[in-house]
C-alpha cells in the first residue's frame, strides 16, 4: 500500500472514536438541553448546615430558559434578599455540558453518612432525579472532594455545584 494511503488510513481510523464520542456526548447532551437550548428541567443545588439555631440553607435554582434566583434561609424563612438573574444560551450550554460529563444523573441517591450533630447537606435535584452529599459540620465541598478520585460520585457532585455557584455568582 502506497504511504498516502497508509497514512489516510491511520488518520481515519483516529477519526473514528472522535467522531463516535461526539455523537455519544450528542445523546449525554439530549438527557439535559432540549434541542432549542433549554434545560430539560429545573435545576436546583441546596446547601443546608444544621446547628443550635436551626437549619440555615442557601439554594440555587436554574429554571428550564435560564431564569435563576438565590435565597438564604433559615428554616425555612428568608434571611436575606433573593439574588436573580438569567442565564444566556451559551452559559446553560456549558452548565448542561457539565451535567453530562459528570452524569447528574448516574449519582446515587446519597453519598456519605449523615453525621449524627449539626448535619451539612448539598442536595442537587433535576427533575426526578436528585442527590443528596452528606459532609461534615463546616466542611465545604471542595475540603470534601479533595482526596476523592476524579470519577468518584462526590468528585462529580462537586464538580456540579462548583459549576452551578460560578455561574451563578459571576
Amino acid at each position: 500500500m502506497p504511504r498516502a494511503h497508509v497514512l489516510l488510513a491511520c488518520t481515519a481510523s483516529l477519526m473514528l472514536p472522535i467522531g463516535a464520542a461526539s455523537a455519544g456526548d450528542a445523546g449525554a447532551m439530549d438527557a439535559y438541553l432540549t434541542a432549542d437550548g433549554q434545560l430539560r428541567h429545573e435545576l436546583v443545588l441546596r446547601d443546608a448546615q444544621s446547628g443550635f439555631a436551626g437549619t440555615t440553607a442557601e439554594t440555587r435554582t436554574i429554571g428550564p430558559d435560564g431564569r435563576w434566583r438565590v435565597v438564604r434561609d433559615l428554616d425555612g424563612r428568608p434571611t436575606g434578599p433573593e439574588r436573580a438573574g438569567v442565564l444566556n444560551s451559551e452559559q446553560l450550554h456549558r452548565l448542561a455540558t457539565t451535567l453530562a460529563e459528570e452524569h447528574l444523573l448516574d449519582l446515587p441517591a446519597e453519598i456519605g453518612k449523615a453525621p449524627p450533630v449539626n448535619p451539612h447537606d448539598l442536595t442537587l435535584r433535576f427533575g426526578d432525579a436528585g442527590s443528596v452529599w452528606h459532609l461534615e459540620p463546616g466542611e465545604s465541598p471542595s475540603q470534601a472532594a479533595s482526596g476523592a478520585a476524579p470519577e468518584s460520585p462526590t468528585a462529580r457532585f462537586a464538580a456540579i455545584s462548583q459549576t452551578i455557584v460560578t455561574a451563578l455568582d459571576d
